[in-house]
């Protein structure tokens, strides 16, 4: 299994804070994994805690990456889809409000969260599942640090750097 994983391409896709890029990028995640990549789907925590309150009568105890994935990728796992799912940080407390206190919110995105994907990144490299990750991130310097820059991919669309495709 390790021999067939390091095969295949790692897509780490970390997704755009913001609503609106959940669907697309959700679609692009499944369009990448049914073509044979490995997917890790990438959020927020607090993306997680909007969505799990919304699953909340459905699942009421705390979610694993394993029952994350079934919630927002349904029935992928079943149909043989290799996606994972990680959460990160985006640095603040989930009660912060984070529409109230924009400005404050997006500059800490902008100069503290690449650090935090640079992590993660590391931690899914370290962990030797595959050797030929490559990274869709939410920002163009997100990542940088941990993958050589010919893994790295995006595109601009609508002002934002949201997807990218591998050759």
């Amino acid at each position: 299994m390790a021999e067939a994983d390091a095969a295949k391409p790692h897509a780490i896709m970390v997704q755009f804070l913001f609503q609106g890029h959940i669907t697309p990028f959700s679609h692009l995640a499944l369009t990448l994994a049914s073509k044979g990549c490995t997917v890790t789907y990438v959020q927020t925590e607090f993306q997680h805690y909007q969505m799990k309150s919304t699953a909340a009568s459905a699942h009421p105890h705390q979610l694993s990456n394993e029952e994350a994935v079934d919630l927002f990728f349904p029935g992928a796992r079943e149909s043989g889809l290799d996606i994972r799912y990680a959460t990160i940080s985006d640095g603040f407390p989930l009660d912060f409000d984070r529409d109230l206190n924009f400005h404050e919110f997006y500059e800490s995105i902008l100069r503290d969260f690449p650090a935090r994907v640079d992590e993660l990144v590391g931690k899914i490299v370290e962990s030797g599942r595959s050797l030929t990750p490559f990274l869709l991130p939410m920002l163009p310097t997100c990542g940088l640090q941990q993958l050589p820059t010919s893994t790295i991919w995006w595109m601009l669309r609508s002002g934002h750097q949201q997807l990218c495709i591998y050759p």
